[in-house]
């Protein structure tokens, strides 16, 4: 998701796709007001956030050509304080989802300059997100650069009283994870993301994608967890999800369904592939996108999901080489999303957290899942 940044002499104005990304970087950068390890927050407003410009290089650019490990170490030392002043302040351990050299500016301190994806948690986490990008930078290199990781591992221990098991036992969790994110993304990159939002809610009594779930929508925390997509539409025919900042799609045939929002989107979208996922299904996470896209044949025309048994058409990967099948079946007037599958290439894929996959379909639901 490509949020738009407008660089100027002496500020940095940040405008946000998500408003959930946005809120989380406003708050942080208010907390860490006069730490002088962040950019100062100067407004923040309409889903844009204007900011002190911070000089200096890139830690990605340092690590290139700087002795890496000095580097790294300080880069350690300012995760130490930043959780420590966090804490001060708020009384809670963060963790930054994001311990990345681009987000780092390295002068005579070090700043942190990205902040719109973070968790409340065990601190020990962004240290071992730390060791994590080490390994990243230095995945395939020589013995010198394994030395480097252990002994920023050492360092680390030495600076917060880390336990080294504990600490090599989180940063290998993190590694793996990274390494998906890094085979999955060679597909994300090409694929739009597609969030559904056409349906009627005849059972719900109102607009499912717009209701609240703490101070958002379900449509705001849907594109946030999305956030690896830098693609996004929503197939909508309310003109309430101009909103969002987000491309919205008409059905191109009245009163299909599901299998009519699938037209529109594979005919709009200007990929190979198109990933859909209902305005009710707030849940569905990041971490369940990578492991199904490692997990899918693209070979296929089409990929959908499975959770404890039942199937979810509506959770899946289309190509376009299923628009010709869906469109004849639309001229057709059968308009069953379940049909398309008799004479589609497709494979299922169970994911690992069936948890995620509930749909909140009437005020029941809603009262019972998110607690109204």
């Amino acid at each position: 998701m490509k949020n738009k940044i407008k660089i100027g002499k002496v500020t940095v104005e940040k405008s946000f796709v998500s408003s959930v990304a946005f809120e989380k970087e406003k708050y942080l950068l208010s907390v860490m007001s006069g730490s002088g390890m962040t950019p100062v927050l100067l407004s923040a407003k309409n889903q844009t956030i204007s900011m002190s410009k911070i000089s200096g290089r890139r830690l990605s650019d340092c690590v290139q050509t700087d002795n890496p490990l000095p580097l790294l170490c300080r880069l350690a030392v300012w995760i130490k304080d930043f959780t420590k002043y966090f804490f001060e302040k708020t009384g809670r351990y963060i963790v930054l989802d994001d311990i990345n050299p681009r987000n780092f500016i390295v002068d005579e301190k070090v700043y942190g300059i990205d902040f719109e994806s973070w968790h409340y948690g065990d601190a020990k986490d962004n240290y071992a997100g730390l060791l994590a990008m080490a390994s990243s930078l230095y995945h395939g290199g020589d013995a010198d650069n394994t030395d480097i990781r252990g002994r920023l591992a050492d360092y680390i221990c030495d600076l917060t009283g880390c336990d080294r098991e504990e600490l090599h036992k989180k940063a290998q969790r993190k590694t793996d994870f990274l390494s998906a994110r890094r085979k999955a993304m060679q597909h994300i990159k090409k694929t739009t993301f597609v969030l559904l939002a056409g349906g009627n809610s005849s059972r719900m009594g109102t607009d499912k994608g717009l209701l609240a779930i703490g101070s958002h929508t379900f449509t705001d925390e849907i594109v946030y967890n999305m956030s690896v997509f830098d693609n996004m539409m929503i197939s909508a025919n309310s003109a309430e999800y101009e909103r969002f900042n987000i491309r919205v799609v008409k059905d191109n045939f009245s009163r299909t369904g599901p299998i009519g929002a699938l037209q529109a989107a594979l005919s709009a979208a200007q990929a190979d592939w198109i990933f859909t996922l209902p305005c009710d299904m707030p849940f569905v996470s990041r971490d369940t996108v990578i492991d199904l896209f490692n997990k899918a044949d693209f070979s296929k025309d089409c990929i959908i999901t499975q959770a404890d048994g039942r199937l979810f058409p509506t959770v899946a990967l289309y190509s376009q080489k299923a628009l010709d099948c869906i469109e004849g079946q639309i001229a057709k007037g059968d308009y069953k999303l379940m049909k398309i599958f008799d004479s589609l290439n497709t494979q299922t894929v169970t994911v690992p957290n069936p948890r995620e996959f509930v749909n909140i379909n009437t005020p029941q639901d809603y009262k019972d899942i998110v607690g109204r």
